[in-house]
């Protein structure tokens, strides 16, 4: 005689399991998110001076960043429950650096309460296929950092077209933060992302702005010359050496005027030359 078997299912995002027979295995769970912390991309050799180089290593400090940083904060907490920012500019510019710290943050100042970290493109497709974005339950407040956006338009555009279908949850802000070097809302890999027939009207009123944010270049001679003395110092500690000193303001007229030119003014090249 077989068993009759019955089930009855109130709510939402429901799993029901019906088994009949022997030797089944079953495996139960919603589809989860793997977002990588930036510690996990440090490698576990120790350092060499190359290697200061590296965003993951936060090496120095952040410098002349303060407006950049707090307008991503005040994104992050923003009252839109779902929303998308494009961070751009040239290598060397400092983008990663800044989600980096974006996320370092979070876990300073809100410790446990967000769930944050890069993603990677073969996740991006994954969790899609898995999970529909439209009626994706998230348990907590995330970031999901996203860097050479332009290569991963595929994904991100299938991610996009769900999520402007949700209507998102007030007590737990989605937000997707897209790293490249060159985006305008009118062209090219990002305005194939925010472009589309009348079934994508929405798309676009998921970015916060709809045009890429710049980070800004270091102008400040100060901010320059910290940069610079702070590498020396890296270095010097990891070699053992004694850094080199700087020349006062004022005191060398041609590094100053070098010091000035506009290819200096990305963190990464003057960390180079340190």
């Amino acid at each position: 005689m077989k068993a009759i078997q019955n089930a009855r299912v109130d709510g939402d995002h429901n799993i029901v399991v019906q088994a009949n027979g022997d030797g089944i295995q079953i495996q139960v769970g919603l589809p989860h998110l793997t977002l990588v912390p930036p510690r996990n991309r440090l490698p576990r050799k120790s350092p060499g001076p190359v290697d200061l180089l590296n965003p993951y290593r936060r090496s120095i400090a952040l410098v002349g960043r303060d407006a950049d940083m707090q307008s991503l904060w005040d994104w992050l907490h923003s009252p839109r429950p779902i929303a998308v920012r494009t961070l751009a500019g040239r290598a060397g510019a400092g983008k990663t650096r800044a989600a980096i710290e974006l996320i370092e943050r979070l876990n300073k100042e809100r410790p446990g309460q967000w769930f944050a970290g890069f993603v990677t493109g073969s996740e991006l497709r994954r969790f899609h296929q898995k999970e529909n974005l439209s009626q994706w339950s998230w348990a907590r407040p995330t970031l999901v950092v996203v860097d050479y956006a332009a290569s991963l338009v595929e994904p991100l555009r299938a991610w996009l077209s769900e999520l402007a279908q949700h209507p998102g949850h007030q007590d737990r802000p989605l937000r997707l933060l897209l790293l490249e070097r060159e985006a305008a809302a009118n062209d090219g890999w990002l305005q194939s992302l925010t472009r589309g027939g009348h079934s994508d009207a929405r798309l676009p009123e998921l970015f916060d702005p709809l045009e890429p944010k710049r980070l800004d270049p270091l102008e400040a001679p100060e901010h320059r010359r910290r940069v610079l003395a702070e590498m020396l110092a890296a270095a010097g500690k990891l070699t053992g050496r004694e850094p080199s000193a700087l020349p006062a303001p004022g005191a060398n007229p041609r590094f100053d005027r070098q010091l000035a030119q506009p290819v200096w003014e990305d963190p990464l090249y003057l960390m180079m030359a340190a």
